[in-house]
């Protein structure tokens, strides 16, 4: 094939644009606008967000529609026999923890359920795992996501290569709306995700498919949470 125009010209100019110094960091951040649209969650209509049993009650109904398994408790820590039953209905043999403390209170109840526990310290050890074990920086009632900073977790693939991903979080850090998880954060994670569901494609004839491109189930259990009412 032909070279079309001239490269001289062309090759002088990149030279031109790159011989002073070269300027690195991203661009400045727009100034936010005033006239932007609120967004409105109907979900949340009649929601009373300073409630916590209201905001658990409203994160379990959208959460499920996601095809979230979500398990309450009202004890501190998780429950053996719930941790049992998720083993046992997944045929889990191998479990990966993140480093966050929620996670890492699953260790014991596994290693006696006869499951082999690694920590989470690579790609390798996360995609070898039937479970992945983490915690959530916040649980999203007005769209059933669960948050995962790499930060806390210490890394970014135990929810994601694992085949079940279990996240335990305490009550108290279910929020109303997205918008609380955003909103202050001067210095973001590298990497911080909002996990609604299973893995699921439907670019495949439209036919939609759990686990492509991660879990093909999600269970979250809900710490210290308040009896429904």
């Amino acid at each position: 094939m032909s070279e079309q125009g001239d490269r001289a010209s062309f090759l002088a100019g990149i030279r031109q644009r790159t011989a002073g110094p070269v300027v690195a960091g991203p661009h400045p951040r727009p100034a936010p606008r005033a006239d932007a649209p609120g967004v409105r969650f109907t979900v949340l209509d009649g929601v009373d967000v300073d409630d916590r049993g209201a905001l658990l009650r409203c994160f379990m109904t959208t959460a499920e529609a996601a095809t979230v398994a979500v398990h309450p408790t009202p004890a501190a820590t998780v429950p053996p026999e719930l941790l049992a039953g998720i083993v046992a209905d997944h045929g889990v043999g191998r479990a990966v923890l993140s480093a966050e403390s929620e996670a890492q209170g699953c260790r014991g109840v596994l290693a006696a359920l006869g499951v082999a526990v690694d920590d989470h310290d690579g790609a390798a050890t996360a995609a070898a795992a039937d479970l992945g074990v983490t915690s959530a920086v916040a649980a999203v009632a007005a769209t059933g996501s669960i948050v995962v900073s790499s930060a806390a977790a210490r890394g970014r693939t135990a929810s994601l290569l694992p085949r079940v991903h279990l996240c335990v979080v305490p009550v108290d850090r279910l929020v109303a709306t997205p918008a609380e998880v955003l909103r202050g954060r001067t210095h973001p994670p590298s990497n911080l995700v909002f996990i609604t569901g299973p893995s699921r494609t439907g670019d495949i004839e439209q036919v939609m498919t759990l686990g492509v491109h991660g879990p093909t189930a999600v269970h979250v259990i809900v710490t210290a949470a308040p009896a429904p009412s």
